[in-house]
């Protein structure tokens, strides 16, 4: 048996569920794309985006939309925030990623030696034999100086 396309159940999409399309917000549509300094317009719209069952989708299909974009060409509330709340958090995730890509540096410095005292980690042999020679180091300058 074969089903033409149009007879076929078609997935349910966010958009559908969105609180903005709800027709008793017809009137105020330009809500969602007020300046970010129209203080009363974007609360309206944020706080009626706080409420929408389709709010994670349509931030989600947002940030797709506006990958690999300048902030000069991000609009509207979308997903709750304002385009200056989505370029803060997109730079934000950014940096994110970059922190988790780097690699650590080699345990033997003091730099290491003080980042695993930040993260409450125990010190390796090569790590306090740098730290002691430079904590000497500073011993003699100041001695010297």
């Amino acid at each position: 048996m074969s089903y033409a396309p149009d007879t076929l159940p078609r997935a349910e999409d966010w958009r559908d569920r969105a609180a903005c399309a709800d027709p008793r917000y017809l009137p105020i549509r330009d809500f969602w794309f007020a300046d970010d300094s129209d203080c009363s317009q974007v609360r309206t719209a944020t706080t009626i985006c706080g409420h929408c069952p389709a709010r994670d989708a349509c931030l989600a299909a947002a940030s797709e939309e506006e990958a690999g974009r300048g902030q000069q060409s991000m609009f509207g509330i979308r997903g709750g925030l304002t385009s200056k709340q989505r370029w803060n958090r997109k730079k934000r995730d950014a940096a994110k990623r970059a922190r988790a890509r780097k690699q650590p540096d080699p345990c033997g410095t003091t730099a290491t030696y003080y980042q695993h005292l930040m993260a409450g980690e125990p010190i390796d042999a090569a790590c306090q034999a740098a730290s002691d020679a430079y904590e000497q180091q500073l011993a003699t300058a100041s001695q010297n100086g």
